[in-house]
């Protein structure tokens, strides 16, 4: 048995016109009700029956036009339950926005810097992240979905197009919505509907949700990978260093009854491969770094100090001056051309005579030097200061065709032109003093692709102390800049208060403020005395030397491209194909005392090696927080929040109008049902009522007897 339908809302069931009268500047309004029998479905406008109804509306009576609602305030404890029951859902998912973007900060951050996690089931980092940032949208969206449709209601306590009402609600719907309803309602701009609480709201929750559609995107620009290392578990890797008890392996050997000592073939062939290939270190002075990337613990930038060689030149050029020398050969006279030097070294010996039978002019000369007095002239502050550490004296001499263009002098050293007559008038020549002294090192290291890259921090002299009452040579030492010593670390600041005036076991004697004093061996470089002997005198034997000219043909003296050092072959590259310089020259001696210090750290392989201690890294992808992306989103949740809290304020203020937000019940409805309990009408106004009330309405789209469609409720159904 069905019943007779009945109307639920006028404003749902009949096509209504709310038109303002012709009469200009008035404000009375006609509700004007047309009606179209079925039979007239097809006839002309002017068959619909018309029925008006005309009221004023004052402009007192426009802000209650809608709203016989009483404004009378109840207790903040009552408006404060009423407030929260109809915005609670919102509250809580604005509250869960705020976890999200709390929870992917927190993720981001604590994972910055570490590899990326492996997580089970095959969840990545950048998935973790789409799901929170996609919850974190959603949270937002809701809200500002809910602060539009509320706006909706407030928007027309006044007379406004019904239309509004659709823009409205298809704002609340989603960001297409939202945007047009910024151009379609123009009054929503107006300064004091912006200045209203509902007004402002409402266009920052449109914003919003608009520019919600880029938070997931944006908010995992925030997670970037870069490549990083990653430390080698149970992997130690170490670095040599010198120290007073690294001693290379010595030689003994009887020659003439007397026993002699020298340095063993690997120390040698350092050395020699220095004056060689200068640019090339071939010592191997790490362990146990498998993956050819090492890291190494450092104080105040050191990883670790050194003891060792060092070496400083000055360039001698300006000392040298050309000469003739007249030698008698066979009862000849031959006038020679020379450079020399005020410590009589001599280069050149070029033969003014045509008919000449000397063939092997030296080209070049090296030597030691015990006394550099003659060279004091050219020596600077740097080089008198390290004299005191000076274990020998390297002196280099050569002829060269650097500065010489065309037979034009460039150089101002010597004169190299065409207007000088004989074979030296188109050479250059170059001279320098290098001296090789001990030192010690602070440096600051790491491994790279299986390349030990050492960076000097600090670098002084070692003075080399002697035994007292003679000129036996004891040892060189100087005090550490940090060093470890019984569990207390030590650095340039409180170093200084572990020397002491009385010698005792362990601790090893150095030259500081002009005495002697004793400081723990962990905390002094040191070389000892036997090793600054066999160096010194592996140095003479490589050293001292004489290089002539070699020539491919008799006219090729002009040339001189090649000069061989005979049984000395190692000094030859000094030479550099006639092209020797003081920087190739200092560069090379460099290399050589490099050399000579490397081979007291090797010497460390056997038991008593010294090493600093790091961890072997490998290249892995690691997190990098780009926290600037998340400025976007926690943006948008800032508007939403005061958005929320503005409307909020208004529905506290104005606890009796009700909150239907993107509700349609309270266009269905029309703001009261007309169920019955009892013999009393219930009037519902609040959202929660109008739900509740509808859980007992049934309703049906039908057609009406004039042929529009209607929603009509029905008061009893039967299946």
């Amino acid at each position: 048995m069905r019943s007779t339908p009945s109307s639920i809302s006028s404003l749902a069931l009949q096509p209504n016109n709310l038109s303002r009268t012709a009469a200009s500047n008035s404000n009375e309004f006609e509700l004007i009700t047309q009606q179209r029998r079925p039979e007239q479905l097809h006839s002309s406008p002017q068959s619909i029956i018309s029925e008006t109804t005309t009221f004023t509306l004052t402009p007192h009576d426009e802000d209650r036009f809608i709203t016989d609602i009483p404004r009378n305030r109840q207790s903040h404890r009552r408006a404060g339950i009423v407030v929260f029951r109809a915005w609670g859902e919102e509250f809580f998912l604005l509250l869960l926005a705020f976890w999200l973007i709390a929870a992917i900060i927190t993720l981001l951050r604590t994972l910055s810097g570490s590899p990326l996690p492996s997580w089970p089931i095959g969840l990545n980092l950048s998935t973790i992240l789409a799901i929170l940032a996609t919850l974190l949208r959603s949270s937002l969206v809701i809200v500002t979905e809910s602060v539009i449709g509320q706006a909706k209601w407030i928007w027309q306590r006044q007379p406004r197009p019904v239309r509004h009402l659709a823009y409205f609600d298809d704002a609340s719907r989603g960001p297409w919505g939202s945007f047009l309803l910024l151009f379609k309602v123009p009054k929503l701009f107006r300064h004091k509907y912006l200045l209203s609480r509902h007004g402002s709201s409402a266009i920052f929750c449109c914003v919003v949700t608009v520019l919600s559609t880029a938070i997931g995107s944006l908010t995992q620009q925030a997670l970037n990978v870069v490549q990083c290392d990653k430390p080698i578990p149970g992997i130690t890797a170490s670095i040599l260093f010198a120290s007073r008890e690294s001693h290379i392996p010595l030689i003994y050997y009887q020659d003439n009854n007397q026993l002699v000592r020298d340095v063993d073939t690997g120390t040698k062939a350092r050395v020699m491969n220095a004056f060689v290939n200068p640019g090339v270190r071939q010592t191997v002075l790490f362990n146990n770094c498998v993956s050819g990337n090492c890291t190494f613990n450092e104080t105040n930038g050191i990883t670790h100090s050194t003891a060792g060689f060092c070496n400083k030149c000055v360039n001698t050029s300006p000392l040298l001056r050309r000469t003739n020398q007249l030698l008698k050969i066979s009862d000849e006279f031959e006038i020679l051309e020379q450079f020399t030097l005020p410590n009589d070294i001599v280069i050149g010996n070029f033969s003014l005579s045509p008919l000449s039978n000397i063939t092997a002019s030296p080209s070049m000369q090296v030597s030691t030097e015990d006394h550099l007095d003659w060279a004091s002239p050219e020596m600077d502050a740097a080089m008198v200061s390290i004299l005191n550490s000076s274990a020998i004296n390297v002196s280099v001499t050569s002829l060269t065709k650097h500065g010489c263009n065309n037979g034009t002098r460039i150089d101002p050293v010597l004169p190299c032109s065409q207007k000088e007559t004989g074979e030296l008038s188109k050479w250059n020549a170059v001279a320098a003093i290098c001296s090789i002294y001990t030192c010690s090192r602070d440096l600051n290291a790491e491994i790279r692709n299986g390349e030990l890259k050492e960076y000097v921090i600090h670098e002084n002299p070692l003075p080399i102390m002697h035994e007292q009452g003679t000129n036996e040579t004891d040892h060189a030492a100087s005090l550490k800049t940090h060093c470890r010593f019984a569990g207390v670390e030590y650095d340039h600041q409180n170093v200084s208060s572990l020397l002491t005036k009385e010698s005792s076991p362990g601790y090893v004697p150095i030259f500081e403020g002009g005495e002697t004093l004793y400081v723990p061996e962990e905390c002094a470089n040191s070389i000892a005395p036997e090793i600054l002997d066999v160096f010194l005198e592996l140095i003479r034997k490589l050293t001292n030397s004489k290089c002539v000219e070699s020539m491919t043909t008799e006219d090729d003296r002009t040339n001189l491209r090649i000069t061989s050092c005979l049984d000395a072959w190692w000094l030859t590259p000094l030479f550099n194909s006639g092209k020797a310089t003081f920087e190739h020259i200092s560069k090379t001696m460099d290399a050589v005392a490099l050399a000579m210090t490397d081979s007291l750290r090797v010497a460390g392989d056997a038991a008593d090696s010294y090493t600093v201690e790091g961890i072997a890294i490998e290249s892995s992808i690691c997190i990098e927080f780009n926290w600037a992306w998340l400025v976007y989103p926690v943006t948008l949740l800032a508007l939403t929040t005061i958005s929320f809290f503005l409307t909020v304020w208004s529905a506290f203020d104005d606890v009796q109008f009700p909150g239907w937000k993107n509700s349609i019940l309270p266009a269905i409805y029309g703001g009261s049902s007309t169920r019955k309990e009892g013999e009393q009408e219930i009037i519902s106004h609040s959202l929660e009522e109008l739900e509740r009330e509808s859980q007992h309405d049934m309703a049906v789209l039908a057609r009406r007897e004039d042929g529009f469609l209607t929603l009509q409720r029905l008061e009893s159904l039967s299946f």
